[in-house]
């Protein structure tokens, strides 16, 4: 009961160049976003694209910190000196209009994958996969980033039926990427997130593996519960605190020993974080107190010197609980 791929306007550019890639042999990158879904969008692609193209596959993640959300051209100049050919996006892209005015100058190719708002001017690509564009013929516009990527590999692997098994396989990793995201899991979503916990249970995904492990999960049926709040805070932690490309890296290894570095790595990141984003709050609250008539307006502004740009999301989210 999945949509046809194809519904989206531009899938078939999409897989036409694609297939070219694959075909050919070029170099492609994957960008993606700092969060568990940007992330869980990489892994997915690099797992099942791999197979026809291995050791010719790049992916990059900015850092939350340094560079913030979205497509940067000083990342974009470094792929294009490695010789990318190709640039895939996934969770984002949508409203990167300067970015892709310089890959079209350098003769790269840019197939965007997002699930995000438009700006009125698109972007300049060879194709465009997002259910909220305007006019878009797709019947489900819920889907996350990684539900998105997911549909670029459904329609891929009509043309290449030896994707289908690695796609499935990876199941896993599209319900754990649409969960962490809070789309509403409805229609498509929740046919994706009921067969993907399905496959979770049995998951061959020695990260996944290894972080369900340390998460002291390993003889629980897991559920979208562990998922939102014990497994994907672990994996934001990465891009919150510093480098996301670790959860990618968790989900791409096959040696159980480096699985379990990486995740008892991503452990010590979820403490750390739990802790910034307490001492956060409690400052925040401390203003309050101190000012009381602060609650009299009609919205609450705080502000503190320092404060963690990592976890002020999470600590404006639990005083929106608070205070309303």
């Amino acid at each position: 009961k999945l949509n046809d791929p194809f519904l989206f306007r531009d899938m078939g550019q999409a897989v036409d160049r694609l297939e070219r890639a694959l075909r050919n042999q070029e170099q492609v990158l994957i960008y993606g976003d700092y969060d568990v879904d940007g992330i869980t969008s990489v892994a997915l692609l690099i797992r099942v694209l791999g197979k026809l193209l291995p050791g010719k596959i790049l992916y990059y993640i900015p850092k939350r910190l340094e560079e913030g959300y979205g497509l940067h051209l000083s990342s974009l100049e470094k792929a294009a000196a490695r010789g990318v050919q190709l640039i895939i996006t996934v969770d984002c892209g949508i409203t990167a209009l300067e970015e892709s005015a310089y890959l079209k100058s350098k003769g790269i190719d840019l197939i965007i994958t997002d699930h995000h708002e438009p700006q009125e001017d698109l972007p300049e690509a060879c194709a465009i996969i997002d259910p909220k564009v305007p006019g878009e013929g797709y019947p489900f516009s819920q889907l996350a980033g990684v539900g998105v990527a997911f549909k670029l590999l459904q329609a891929l692997a009509s043309r290449f039926p030896e994707l289908k098994e690695p796609i499935y396989k990876n199941l896993d990793l599209v319900a754990f990427g649409t969960v962490a995201d809070i789309v509403p899991l409805l229609e498509e979503n929740r046919i994706i997130v009921k067969y993907g916990l399905d496959q979770l249970q049995k998951t061959e995904n020695v990260g996944m593996q290894a972080l369900i492990q340390t998460a002291g999960l390993g003889e629980r049926i897991i559920n979208t519960g562990h998922i939102g709040y014990i497994l994907a805070p672990r994996i934001n932690a990465a891009g919150r605190m510093g480098n996301p490309s670790v959860g990618v890296k968790l989900f791409l290894t096959n040696d159980p020993i480096k699985a379990l570095d990486l995740a008892k790595q991503l452990e010590k990141e979820n403490q750390q974080r739990q802790l910034t984003e307490n001492e956060v709050l409690q400052e925040a609250l401390s203003q309050i107190e101190a000012e009381p008539e602060l609650l009299q307006e009609n919205g609450l502004v705080l502000a503190g010197e320092g404060w963690h740009l990592g976890v002020i999301g999470i600590v404006a989210s639990k005083l929106v609980e608070l205070y309303h």
